[in-house]
């Protein structure tokens, strides 16, 4: 398919472009002799990995350790696609303290290893544990302990987490918006951002990139121009990437564009490619990463899977996982690091030079960050300044 063949293209017209490191002296004078190295440390663009605490996962401390490593060595950002879910956070009215310490204990983690900011997802509309307290109280009732749960728990994060995918598959899970009304779901959204003004609420749907019918998207972009339309503030796109085959470039080629319409970020989340040998699967997702990351309207890309656990994954089957279940990495692991930290990274050495007052300018190609994460940048000696 040709739109796939000039992703490099899109790439670099829509992740890169040219900048310029002067570097100077303690006195503000241009260094103007040797050569400088500078090696991109970090995209912007958040590459990351559903991730779990201890807790959650139920692993020994070796192997929850490993799992840690292993995200560390591939992504730089993550998200808690459980552990903040009202079923599992709270699983008896006021009973949060041992979920929140082992968040706290991630957050640490993903701080120390300099990640950006985590994500969430915080509701599924009462789907995924019907026997959860707050299915068995009156809409009055629900509403108030909803309210409270919002508060107390995003502003007890502070600014911790980067974006929370407030309402998890609303267009199928219509578990409490029946029973108490599309208000609910609404009034969630407006609470999340008067608790956590500093992070983008997102919305998340699946069955949205399925090649069987544009009934899925053409819903959700509906449903989204009627929540903006009502006035909630959802800030982002969230769509769950689950492939059980090949992945058809067309079809999500087509499906992102007719979100882009919306002019809001998309977020990839979830990503698992299943139903294939490891060396299909890493063609795949090296394939479904290309067209993502080309796509302008694509603000983020989340792995569901990091490791083909034992416990869920059938003996001598290929799981959705860059690991195996004896935690050797398949083909998929490669793949990803070729992209990330190969074709899509920039690592230069140039010669000094002085131009006057600016010296060292060092042009360079990459995916330009908000903020400086190349080693060097940030000190007293370098400035960088972009090239329009």
């Amino acid at each position: 398919m040709e739109w796939i063949q000039s992703a490099p293209e899109r790439i670099q017209a829509h992740r890169m472009a040219s900048f310029e490191l002067s570097f100077l002296d303690r006195d503000g004078w241009p260094i103007d002799y040797g050569a400088a190295s500078v090696r991109l440390v970090r995209h912007d663009f958040p590459f990351g990995v559903s991730l779990q605490t201890r807790r959650e996962a139920g692993l020994s401390s070796r192997d929850h350790q490993w799992l840690l490593r292993a995200a560390a060595a591939h992504f730089w950002t993550g998200t808690l696609q459980t552990q903040l879910q009202w079923s599992h956070y709270e699983p008896a009215p006021g009973q949060v303290q041992d979920a929140r310490a082992a968040t706290e204990e991630l957050l640490r983690w993903a701080a120390e290893n300099r990640w950006l900011p985590l994500s969430a997802s915080l509701f599924d509309g009462g789907h995924s544990d019907a026997g959860h307290w707050s299915n068995n109280v009156a809409c009055k009732e629900l509403t108030a302990h909803l309210h409270e749960r919002v508060l107390r728990d995003l502003r007890s994060f502070g600014g911790a987490f980067g974006r929370y995918e407030v309402w998890k598959d609303s267009l199928r899970w219509r578990d409490w918006v029946e029973r108490c009304g599309e208000s609910l779901m609404h009034s969630a959204y407006s609470w999340a951002a008067q608790a956590a003004p500093q992070a983008e609420l997102c919305t998340s749907e699946s069955g949205i990139l399925s090649s069987l019918t544009l009934t899925p998207a053409e819903a959700y972009h509906n449903s989204l121009w009627d929540l903006r339309a009502r006035g909630v503030p959802v800030q982002a796109i969230g769509v769950q990437a689950h492939f059980d085959g090949e992945v058809d470039a067309s079809t999500v080629k087509h499906r992102l564009d007719v979100l882009r319409e919306l002019r809001m970020p998309v977020y990839i989340t979830e990503l698992t490619i299943s139903g294939l040998d490891p060396a299909q699967q890493a063609y795949e997702l090296e394939k479904f990463l290309r067209i993502a990351f080309s796509h302008e309207a694509v603000a983020g890309i989340t792995l569901g899977q990091l490791w083909d656990d034992p416990r869920t994954t059938a003996a001598g089957a290929n799981g959705p996982g860059l690991y195996t279940a004896g935690k050797q990495p398949k083909p998929g692991a490669e793949r990803v690091d070729s992209l990330w930290r190969g074709e899509w990274h920039t690592e230069v050495t140039h010669e000094m030079t002085s131009r006057g007052r600016e010296a060292g300018l060092l042009p360079l190609e990459a995916a330009v960050p908000s903020t400086c994460v190349y080693e060097g940048c940030g000190t007293s000696t370098t400035r960088p300044r972009r090239v329009p």
